[in-house]
C-alpha cells in the first residue's frame, strides 16, 4: 500500500508545478557576467521542472529607464493579470524600468517577487542623480519577498539598504573550464608578455587605468588584449581609442570586441597575465576563468575580490588611495605588479593546485532550487 505525501512532499510537488516569470533587463544572450548568470539560472530552474518564462525590458540609462517604466509597468501587470504566475524574478538592474510594477505589484498582489541583485547602481552614479537612484533601488528591493546577491560584498551592500530584517541569501555563479582552455602552461616561444582583460568596455571596468600602466611599460615587449563589448559606453570607448593612440600603444593594444562566450577560452590559452582593473564590481565571473586557465591576476582591490581570490598565492592585488581615488601613482603600481608578475608567471604552473582548490567552491555550487 503507497504512503501518503507528506505535506514537503506535496508542497514540493506544488512548487514544482510552479511558474515562473523571470524579468531580465535587455537581451539575456548578450556576453555580460550578468546575462551568463540569468541564462543558467533559468536553465537551471526548467531542467528542475519548473516552467521559466522570460519578459525582457529594455536596457536604459537610469532615468530613460525610470520614464519607460510608466508604460512598461502596465504592460506588466496586464501580462501576469492574463496569465498568473506563482513567482516573479527580477534582474535588480532591470529595476528603473520596473519600479512602478514592483511597488503595485507587492501591494495588490499575493505572487511572491524575488530580486536578483547583481550590482547596486546606484554606485554608479553622481550627485544629485545618486540620491534619487538610491532611493528608487530601496523601494524596489523593500518590494521583494527574498533578495538573491551575487556575493557576499553584494549581499552587504544590500543590507545597508534595506536593513538586516529582510531575507537575503547570497547565490555565487558557478564555474567549469571553458573549451579550448588549457590549465598547463610550459615554455612560451615567444618574448612577448601577453595580457588579456575580458569585460565589457565600460567605466567602472577601469580599462583607461590599464591602459595607462601599459604606456608606463615602455622597455617591456608586452601586448594586450581587450575582449568585450565596446559599444554599451561609445563615448568612453572613443576616450579610450584615443588614449591609445596618444600613448602610441595602437601597436601593443588591441579590441577585439564582444566574443562569445564560448570561444573565450581561446584567449585565455594565450594569454601569459589575467588583468582585472575595475573599479566596481559585483562578483568576477571571468577572475574564475582565469583560474581555471591557471593564469596568474593582477586585480584591484574592489568589492568582492577577497571572495575569490588570495592575495600572494593566485594573485597580486592593487589598493587604491586613502581616499579611494585613483591617479598616476595608481597606475604606476599596477606597472609595477605587471613587472613582478611577469617576474614570477613561469613558476605560476606548480602554483594552479592552489588556484584549483579555491574554485572547488564556486564550481560545486549550483544556481537556482535545491533538489
Amino acid at each position: 500500500m503507497r504512503r501518503p505525501k507528506s505535506e514537503t512532499e506535496n508542497s514540493q510537488f506544488e512548487i514544482r508545478d510552479s511558474k515562473f516569470l523571470f524579468i531580465v533587463p535587455g537581451d539575456i544572450q548578450r556576453q555580460t557576467g550578468g546575462s551568463l548568470y540569468d541564462r543558467k539560472l533559468a536553465e537551471s530552474l526548467t531542467e528542475r521542472g519548473f516552467c521559466v518564462e522570460l519578459a525582457s525590458v529594455p536596457d536604459l540609462p537610469y532615468f530613460a529607464g525610470l520614464l519607460a517604466g510608466l508604460v512598461i509597468s502596465p504592460w506588466l501587470l496586464f501580462r501576469i493579470a492574463n496569465t498568473p504566475h506563482e513567482v516573479v524574478l527580477l534582474d535588480g538592474w532591470a529595476h528603473p524600468t520596473t519600479l512602478l510594477f514592483n511597488l503595485v505589484f507587492r501591494l495588490f498582489a499575493e505572487t511572491r517577487v524575488v530580486v536578483i541583485v547583481h550590482q547596486i547602481r546606484w554606485r554608479e552614479m553622481k550627485a544629485p542623480a545618486r540620491l534619487i537612484c538610491r532611493m528608487a533601488e530601496t523601494l524596489m528591493l523593500r518590494s521583494a519577498h527574498l533578495i538573491v546577491s551575487v556575493s557576499g560584498f553584494i549581499g552587504g551592500e544590500v543590507e545597508r539598504l534595506v536593513g538586516s530584517h529582510k531575507q537575503i541569501v547570497v547565490a555565487r555563479p558557478g564555474s567549469v573550464p571553458l573549451s579550448n582552455m588549457i590549465s598547463e602552461r610550459g615554455d612560451r616561444a615567444t618574448t612577448v608578455l601577453r595580457l588579456l582583460f575580458v569585460g565589457n568596455c565600460v567605466h567602472l571596468k577601469g580599462v583607461e587605468h590599464l591602459i595607462a600602466a601599459v604606456g608606463l611599460l615602455r622597455d617591456v615587449e608586452l601586448s594586450l588584449d581587450l575582449v568585450g563589448d565596446v559599444g554599451i559606453e561609445p563615448r568612453y570607448y572613443d576616450r579610450l581609442i584615443k588614449q591609445v593612440h596618444a600613448l602610441n600603444l595602437s601597436d601593443r593594444v588591441t579590441f577585439h570586441g564582444a566574443i562569445p562566450h564560448e570561444d573565450l577560452g581561446d584567449f585565455y590559452s594565450r594569454a601569459d597575465i589575467f588583468t582585472f582593473p575595475s573599479l566596481y564590481e559585483g562578483f568576477g565571473m571571468v577572475l574564475t576563468e582565469a583560474m581555471h586557465s591557471g593564469l596568474p591576476i593582477v586585480a584591484t582591490r574592489t568589492g568582492p575580490i577577497s571572495e575569490i581570490l588570495r592575495e600572494g598565492e593566485n594573485a597580486l592585488i592593487v589598493s587604491e588611495r586613502a581616499d579611494h581615488s585613483f591617479d598616476v601613482r595608481f597606475e604606476m603600481r599596477i606597472s609595477g605588479w605587471l613587472l613582478q608578475c611577469r617576474a614570477i608567471w613561469t613558476l605560476y604552473p606548480a602554483r594552479v593546485v592552489n588556484a584549483r582548490s579555491r574554485l572547488t567552491l564556486f564550481s560545486q555550487l549550483r544556481i537556482g532550487v535545491p533538489d
